[in-house]
C-alpha cells in the first residue's frame, strides 16, 4: 500500500466533455463519410475515423493537462493534508467523510452556467466540515482502505458516479455512432429524464441525506445564491 496519495482537481472532465460533444454536434450536422468543412478560407477534410483518433487524442490531451496544475491534497495512513490550507488532519479528528454532489450555478449576467460540483467532505468532530471541490470518487475508496472506521457513503457515491458515466458514454457513443435524426421522440424524453435525475435528483438526495446524518452544512447554489454551504471551501 502507498504512504501517500495525492488528488487533482477534475474539473477538466466537464470542459473536456463540453468540448467533446461540441465536435460530436458538428459531425451531426456535417454527416458521416468524408467531409469538407471550412473555416476562415482554410479547407479541412475529415472522415469519421479520423473524429475519433482526434477525441481519444483530445481525451489524452485533458488527461495529460489535468497532471500539470498542483495538487489539492493528500491522503496517507495517519490523516489527511489539504495544500491550500497548510492542515494536516489525523482520522481521530475525522467523524466520517462524504461525497456528494453540489450543484453550482451562475446567473445571467455572466452567462448561464450549471455544474454538478463533485465534493468531498471531511466532517470534523469540534470542527466545521472541510469541503473539497472537484474530487474523484476514488479519494472515498482511498479513505475507506487507509482507514476502514471511518464512516462514508461510498455506496450511494458509487450509484451516482456510475449512473452519470453510463448516461454521458450512451450521449457519446449515440452521437458518434448512430445518426441523431433517427432518434425518436420517446427516446428523448428518455434522455431528458435521465439527465433531470442526473442534474438535480441525485444532487439533492446525496446532500440531504448527508444533511439528515452530520447536520445542515451542506447547501446548494442557484441562480440567484451562491452556494451558502457552512463549511470550509477548498
Amino acid at each position: 500500500m502507498p504512504k501517500s496519495v495525492k488528488f487533482h482537481s477534475i474539473y477538466y472532465r466537464f470542459v473536456l466533455f463540453i468540448v467533446i460533444l461540441y465536435f460530436l454536434g458538428v459531425h451531426q450536422i456535417v454527416g458521416r463519410g468524408i467531409q469538407t468543412v471550412t473555416i476562415f478560407e482554410y479547407a479541412f477534410n475529415f472522415h469519421q475515423t479520423q473524429l475519433g483518433y482526434s477525441l481519444l487524442l483530445l481525451l489524452l490531451l485533458g488527461i495529460g493537462i489535468h497532471f500539470l496544475f498542483p495538487w489539492k491534497f493528500y491522503i496517507t495512513q495517519d490523516g489527511i493534508y489539504i495544500r491550500r490550507l497548510d492542515l494536516f488532519v489525523p482520522w481521530s479528528d475525522i467523524s466520517g467523510v462524504s461525497h456528494v454532489w453540489i450543484n453550482k450555478a451562475s446567473n445571467f449576467s455572466r452567462g448561464l452556467v450549471f455544474y454538478n460540483n463533485k465534493c468531498l467532505v471531511f466532517y470534523r468532530n469540534n470542527n466545521k466540515p472541510i469541503c473539497i471541490y472537484n474530487t474523484s470518487l476514488l479519494a472515498l475508496f482511498l479513505v475507506k482502505l487507509f482507514n476502514s472506521q471511518i464512516k462514508t457513503n461510498i455506496i450511494s457515491a458509487g450509484f451516482a458516479t456510475g449512473f452519470n458515466i453510463l448516461l454521458n458514454t450512451s450521449i457519446v457513443c449515440y452521437l458518434y455512432f448512430l445518426d441523431l435524426k433517427t432518434l425518436s421522440f420517446s427516446y428523448f424524453l428518455l434522455f431528458c429524464l435521465l439527465y433531470f435525475i442526473k442534474i438535480f435528483i441525485i444532487p439533492l438526495c446525496l446532500v440531504s441525506s448527508q444533511n439528515s446524518k452530520y447536520g445542515p452544512y451542506l447547501v446548494h447554489s442557484s441562480l440567484f445564491k451562491r452556494n451558502a454551504s457552512d463549511v470550509i471551501h477548498v
